[in-house]
């Protein structure tokens, strides 16, 4: 119980940390009010808190799996709960985007319009990004603490294990987060086929049609 306990305590600060950075570095271009935004929050809480006790849960009762398929998945769980959770809680917290569409520009900076394909482009390369934050995060520092477990000093001096790990935790996110927020351009950009009919043959600021549009894809 003191466990299941520990797994939501830890899921719900996690996510509302989530929500608050999702929220604030979101496109902007479309807003959600205060009761939509209170909405997201709850539903990315209790989702999230579902799908890692439901996963932890899942492993503990799969006892006839060899000891060695156990440890796997005792590494899987929380990076499949935490991936999970994180991509569900930037749909949520973005929904807006999805079913009204965020501005996209022409090469001068210039809005042309709302597009919903824009929309679902920027929160699939979040959400993508997100998931490449959450792997090193959760199967790195276990992996390292496991040869440092087996180390004379950790077993001569064992109240380090606490100190070391998080550290290894702290330079696993320092490295990871950059990393994955570097893997599409902020400045995001689509063809203009790609987009909904009523932008083809759409023209720019100077006149000229359009062949990409840009847009903000958030964080």
């Amino acid at each position: 119980m003191l466990q299941i306990i520990g797994i939501l305590f830890w899921q719900w600060v996690n996510q509302s940390v989530n929500v608050a950075f999702n929220f604030f570095n979101a496109n902007k271009t479309t807003v959600m009010d205060v009761s939509e935004t209170t909405t997201a929050y709850a539903t990315a809480v209790a989702a999230s808190c579902t799908i890692a006790v439901t996963l932890n849960e899942s492993v503990k009762r799969a006892k006839n799996l060899k000891p060695s398929t156990q440890a796997i998945l005792a590494r899987a769980v929380p990076f499949a709960a935490v991936a999970t959770a994180g991509t569900l809680n930037v749909i949520l917290m973005r929904q807006k985007e999805l079913t009204d569409g965020i501005d996209v520009m022409d090469d001068q900076g210039k809005s042309v319009g709302k597009s919903t394909a824009a929309g679902r482009n920027a929160i699939g390369q979040v959400a993508i990004s997100r998931v490449a934050t959450a792997f090193p995060i959760v199967f790195v520092p276990s992996l390292i603490m496991a040869r440092v477990d087996r180390t004379a000093f950790i077993r001569g001096n064992p109240r380090w294990r606490g100190p070391i790990n998080l550290g290894v935790i702290t330079a696993s996110l320092l490295a990871a987060l950059p990393m994955a927020v570097a893997l599409f351009p902020q400045k995001a950009s689509m063809k203009v086929e790609d987009l909904e009919s009523k932008f083809h043959g759409i023209k720019g600021s100077d006149g000229r049609p359009l062949e990409r549009v840009y847009f903000n894809r958030g964080l």
